[in-house]
């Protein structure tokens, strides 16, 4: 998987060691949005299992979604961030 950019994209979190993070921030929290390759596609099919693994010692609150977490409508999304 890899972070890409979207219309939303308004940061990009870095750290040691690790790719450049793509993301959105908004006072609700921070979204990042993924592309799956054609192998991960497959699996998540066959499989219907995504693992999300946070490199911390205390896990903060999360959720995945297949749908943007902004609201739907251009102009409401751009009120978001």
């Amino acid at each position: 998987m890899k972070p890409i950019q979207t219309k939303w994209t308004n940061v990009v979190l870095t750290a040691d060691n690790c790719e450049n993070l793509l993301a959105t921030t908004t006072d609700r929290g921070i979204a990042s949005c993924w592309r799956l390759t054609f192998k991960e596609r497959l699996q998540v099919l066959f499989t219907g299992k995504v693992w999300l693994h946070v490199v911390t010692k205390q896990h903060p609150p999360v959720f995945l979604t297949t749908s943007t977490p902004f609201y739907v409508g251009e102009e409401k999304a751009h009120e978001q961030i």
